[in-house]
C-alpha cells in the first residue's frame, strides 16, 4: 500500500391535443406549455399543465419558466413556422447565445439520449432537464434561456433550474487536484508528518506500529520507531490474521 499527499495548483413522439384536455402518451412528459406570439416581439403564455402549476398569468409575455432536474417538459408553439423554439445559454447579447436545442437547427444537445429530444416537426418539442444540459446552459456565465430564433433579440425569456444534486450546484473551480506517490511498501499508513527541523524529511506513521523515515524522496529502510511488540495486532477480517486486513487498532 503507498502514502499519497495532495499537490494543489493553482417514447414515441407524443403531441399534446389540448391543455387540461387528454394528451397522446400521457407519461410523455411532466410539465407542458403553450405559447402563441405577440406579433414578433414576445411569446405569449397559452396555457400550461398540470393546470394547478404557477407558471404566471396567462397571456404573460416571455415568462420565466420553472425547470426542476430530471423531469421531461413539453413545448408548444403555435405559430412555429416564424417562431421556432430554442433552448439557449443566454447571453447579455443575444448574438453571444449558444443554441443547445432548436426547432430549426441541430443542437449540440439533441443527440444525448439523456437529453431525449423529440421534435414532431409540427410545433411541439419535448425533453428532460438533465445535469449536463445544465452545466452547459450555465458555462461561460452564462444563464439558462429560450428564445425564437428568427425574432433574438425581442423574443427570449429565462428558464429557473430547481432540484439540481449539490454536485451540479457547485461551480467548477480552477483549481486542479493532482496525486503524487510519496511512499510505497506500506501497510496501512494513517499519517504523514514533516520534520520541523529537517527540509525534505518526512515522518510515515503505519499502523502495524512502525514511524518510517522518508529522507530526500527515499523510504528509509531502519524505522524511526518500532513498537509493535507493544501493540494488540488486529485480528484483520472474519479473524483471518491477515497482515494486510487492519481494523481499528494499533499506531492509530
Amino acid at each position: 500500500m503507498g502514502f499519497t499527499k495532495f499537490n494543489i495548483s493553482v417514447c414515441a413522439v407524443c403531441v399534446l391535443v389540448g391543455f387540461g384536455a387528454a394528451t397522446a402518451c400521457a407519461d410523455s412528459h411532466d410539465v407542458a406549455w403553450k405559447f402563441g406570439n405577440i406579433g414578433s416581439s414576445s411569446y405569449r403564455l397559452d396555457g400550461f399543465e398540470p393546470t394547478d402549476m404557477d407558471f404566471g398569468e396567462i397571456g404573460s409575455q416571455d415568462p420565466t419558466l420553472p425547470l426542476e432536474f430530471g423531469k421531461r417538459y413539453q413545448v408548444r408553439v403555435t405559430n412555429y413556422t416564424f417562431h421556432p423554439f430554442e433552448i439557449i445559454a443566454k447571453a447579455s447579447s443575444p448574438a453571444q447565445d449558444k443554441v443547445l436545442l432548436s426547432m430549426a437547427i441541430q443542437g449540440p444537445f439533441e443527440s444525448d439520449p439523456e437529453v431525449d429530444w423529440q421534435d414532431d416537426g409540427q410545433g411541439t418539442v419535448t425533453f428532460t432537464m438533465t445535469g449536463a444540459l445544465y452545466q452547459a446552459m450555465i458555462e461561460g456565465d452564462l444563464i439558462p434561456g429560450y428564445r425564437c430564433r428568427p425574432h433574438l433579440f425581442q423574443m427570449r425569456g429565462d428558464f429557473t433550474i430547481a432540484g439540481l444534486p449539490i454536485a451540479e450546484r457547485i461551480p467548477a473551480s480552477p483549481i486542479t487536484v493532482d496525486l503524487e506517490v510519496v511512499a510505497s511498501g506500506l501497510t496501512a499508513p494513517v499519517a504523514l508528518v514533516p520534520d520541523p527541523a529537517g527540509p525534505g524529511r518526512l515522518y510515515i506513521v503505519d499502523q502495524p506500529g512502525l514511524v518510517r523515515i522518508i529522507d530526500g524522496g527515499q523510504l528509509l529502510e531502519a524505522p524511526f520507531l518500532d513498537v509493535q511488540d507493544l501493540l494488540v495486532q488486529p485480528l484483520g477480517f472474519l479473524g483471518s490474521f491477515d497482515e494486510d486486513d487492519f481494523d481499528e487498532r494499533g499506531l492509530l
